[in-house]
C-alpha cells in the first residue's frame, strides 16, 4: 500500500496503492528498472515478483545485444569507411606506383607483400613471380649487407646498390625506403630506379678525361724525348694506360718497344704488327683473332696472336707524309669491342708518334750536318752553309757568335728561314 508507506513519494498518478519493481542488470551492474504499479492496495504477490524479476533478466540480454548490435553497426560502418578510404588510396597508389618507371616494391621485414610492373622489368621478373619472395635476392651481396644496416629501411638520401637481374647480369640502382602504414600495420616501400645509364655517362666522362690527359703526356714526351728509343717506351705506356691496356707493342725507324709479352716474343710481335700495318692502308681492328675463318687473308696471323695470348687487338700505322714508317697495336688477352673513341685516339697517338719521329730524325739530320760544317769551317774564318732537303731546298747557316776559337761554341744558333721567321733551333 503505497499510502502507507511513509518513503513513498508521490510523483505521477494519485491513484497507484502497489507497486513491485525488478532490477534490470548487466554483468552485475545496474543498467534500469522495470516496475508495475497498480490502483489497490495489495495487487501484487512474491510471485508476480519473482516473474517480473525474470522478465527484467530476459529484458536485460535484450538491451545487451541491442547495445551490442548498434556498436557493431557503427563499427561496421566505421570500418566500412575506413575500408573504401583504404582502397581508394590503395588504387591511386597502385595507378601511380604503376605510371612511373621507377621501381615500387612494399615488403613487410624484407618479403615482397607487393609491387608495380616497372619493378619486375627492371629485374627481367613477371609481377607475380616477385610477390612473397624476400627482397635481398635481388641484390648482390656486399650491396644487401650494406642495406641490411638500415634495419628499419628508412633512408635520408637514396643509397647506389647493384641488383641482380633474373639472367644473372647485373645493374646500377638506387635504393630509398620509406615506412608506410596497411591497416594499423606498418610495411615499408622500396623505391628503385635504374642508374645504368647515368654510370655508364660518368664512366664515359672519366675515360675520356684519361685519354685526353694521356694524350697531352703524349705530346709532352714527344716534344721533351731526347730518343727514339725512349720515346717509343713513353708513348706505348702512355697509350696503354689511356686504353686501359696492359698488352701493345709500337715500332718506327727500324727499333721497337714492346709490353706485357715476354722479350723473346717482343720481335715475333712485332713483325706481325709490322705485316699488319703494311697490308692495311688504314687501322686495322680486329676483336677476336680466334673467330678467323681459314679463308680469310689473317687465318696466318691468328695462330701466332693465339700463342701470343692475344684475342683482340687494334694496330693504326704510323705515317709520315703519307708514307709507312711504322705502326702502334693495342693488344687484349680477352675479346674486345673496340669502340670509335678507342679507335680515334690510337690514331691520335700514332700521329703524334710519326711527328715525334720525324722530329727526331731531323734533329739528327741536322747535327750530322753541323758536324761535317764544323770539321770544314775551322779551317776559315767565314760562316758556312749546310744544305738540307725535306720536301724542298732548305739553307742553314752557321751563324759565330763572338770569336772563332773552339768554334763551334754550345749556344750557337741556327736561322732555318723555310720553317717559318723566328723559329731557332740550338746546337
Amino acid at each position: 500500500d503505497t499510502a502507507a508507506d511513509p518513503d513513498w513519494v508521490l510523483r505521477e498518478s494519485p491513484e497507484w496503492r502497489s507497486y513491485v519493481a525488478a532490477p534490470i542488470s548487466v554483468d552485475g551492474r545496474v543498467v534500469g528498472f522495470l516496475n508495475v504499479n497498480g490502483m489497490r492496495p495489495g495487487q501484487f504477490r512474491p510471485a508476480d515478483a519473482q516473474r517480473l524479476n525474470a522478465f527484467a533478466n530476459y529484458a536485460a540480454t535484450a538491451m545487451e545485444n541491442a547495445r551490442l548490435y548498434e556498436e557493431t553497426q557503427r563499427e561496421i560502418g566505421e570500418r566500412m569507411r575506413v575500408e573504401k578510404a583504404l582502397r581508394e588510396s590503395e588504387n591511386r597508389f597502385r595507378k601511380l606506383s604503376q605510371a612511373s618507371e621507377e621501381g615500387v616494391a612494399v615488403h613487410d621485414r624484407g618479403i615482397i607483400a607487393d609491387a608495380n610492373e616497372a619493378l619486375a622489368r627492371m629485374f627481367g621478373y613477371r609481377f607475380a613471380e616477385m610477390i612473397a619472395t624476400r627482397l635481398e635476392r635481388y641484390f648482390t651481396r656486399e650491396s644487401w649487407r650494406a642495406v641490411a644496416e638500415q634495419s628499419s629501411m628508412e633512408f635520408d638520401r637514396p643509397h647506389e646498390v647493384v641488383g641482380v637481374r633474373k639472367d644473372g647480369s647485373t645493374f646500377y640502382c638506387e635504393l630509398a625506403g620509406k615506412p608506410y602504414q596497411y591497416r594499423s600495420k606498418t610495411l615499408h616501400v622500396a623505391i628503385l630506379r635504374d642508374i645504368s645509364e647515368r654510370k655508364r655517362n660518368e664512366e664515359e666522362l672519366r675515360r675520356r678525361a684519361a685519354q685526353q690527359e694521356a694524350l697531352n703526356a703524349i705530346i709532352s714526351a714527344a716534344v721533351a724525348a731526347p730518343a727514339q728509343s725512349e720515346l717509343l717506351e713513353v708513348i706505348l705506356e702512355l697509350a696503354l694506360r689511356a686504353i686501359e691496356l696492359e698488352m701493345g707493342v709500337v715500332w718506327t725507324g727500324g727499333q721497337h718497344a714492346t709490353r706485357g709479352v715476354a722479350p723473346e716474343s717482343g720481335m715475333t710481335l712485332t713483325r706481325a704488327v709490322q705485316a699488319l700495318a703494311a697490308g692495311t692502308p688504314g687501322s686495322h681492328i680486329m676483336e677476336d683473332w680466334q673467330e678467323v675463318a681459314p679463308d680469310d687473308a689473317m687465318w696466318a696471323g691468328s695462330d701466332l696472336m693465339t700463342r701470343l695470348g692475344v684475342r683482340a687487338s687494334l694496330t693504326v700505322p704510323i705515317l709520315i707524309d703519307g708514307r709507312l714508317v711504322g705502326g702502334l697495336s693495342l693488344l687484349a688477352a680477352s675479346r674486345r669491342n673496340w669502340s670509335a673513341e678507342e679507335t680515334a685516339v690510337a690514331e691520335a697517338i700514332g700521329q703524334q708518334l710519326g711527328a715525334a719521329a720525324e722530329r727526331l730524325r731531323l734533329l739528327e739530320e741536322i747535327g750530322k750536318q753541323a758536324t761535317r760544317c764544323s770539321r770544314s769551317s775551322t779551317r776559315r774564318r767565314m760562316g758556312c752553309s749546310c744544305w738540307m732537303r725535306r720536301g724542298r731546298s732548305c739553307w742553314l747557316t752557321l751563324w759565330r757568335r763572338s770569336t772563332w776559337s773552339r768554334w763551334p761554341r754550345p749556344g750557337w744558333a741556327i736561322p732555318s728561314p723555310s720553317w717559318g721567321t723566328g723559329r731557332w733551333l740550338t746546337c
